[in-house]
């Protein structure tokens, strides 16, 4: 990716004002924990404070108020790439591998888009409630948790996450998290997962 483009993305990151550590920027934006200081550094050049905090809660908070354009994706472009790919199934393309992840990567973009952010006294559900506190507690302490999760298939898998958002979509809870299973930022819905277990 450029330059331009990785300062961009970690500029949206810190945009939400919550503390990351440099380790949790390593992974977002896919750099060197060296990187991610040069960004800091090139980022505080154009004019935006990133205040640096050591021990361990330490870790990098934007102290500005930053607004940046948000791509906006509608179900009809959604549409429009999975008929491309059925007719390139059909031709043997051969980067198939590569337009599921770009594809993955615009679902993701427009179920953002959807999300709706929610707070503890806005949820009737009891055991929503306590799924709610502990992901919360998660999220401000920067602790792991382990889950069980019933797949749409009804398989049970375990899984160790590390909570980033809570939100709510078309009327169910979810928690956004970095799942080390994967490799990557996946949804959990709250009526999908079994157990918790905060490590």
């Amino acid at each position: 990716m450029s330059k331009i483009y990785n300062a961009l993305a970690m500029l949206d990151i810190l945009s939400s004002k919550r503390k990351y550590t440099i380790k949790e920027l390593s992974e977002k934006l896919e750099l060197s924990p060296r990187m991610v200081r040069y960004y800091k550094e090139e980022l505080e050049r154009l004019g935006y404070f990133i205040e640096s905090t050591t021990g361990m809660d330490g870790g990098y908070q934007l102290i500005n108020d930053v607004y940046l354009p948000k791509i906006s994706v509608s179900k009809y472009d959604l549409e429009l790439l999975n008929g491309i790919k059925a007719f390139l199934d059909k031709n043997n393309y051969p980067f198939n591998e590569e337009l599921d992840t770009f594809i993955n990567k615009i679902q993701a973009i427009y179920t953002g888009s959807q999300k709706k952010y929610v707070s503890n006294n806005t949820i009737a559900n009891s055991s929503d409630k306590e799924k709610y506190e502990i992901f919360n507690d998660a999220i401000k302490n920067n602790k792991r948790v382990e889950i069980s999760y019933l797949s749409l298939q009804n398989t049970t898998s375990e899984r160790i996450i590390q909570p980033c958002e809570i939100f709510r979509h078309k009327d169910n809870l979810y928690v956004a998290a970095y799942c080390e299973l994967r490799g990557e930022i996946r949804h959990f819905e709250f009526q999908r997962i079994a157990t918790i277990k905060v490590l």
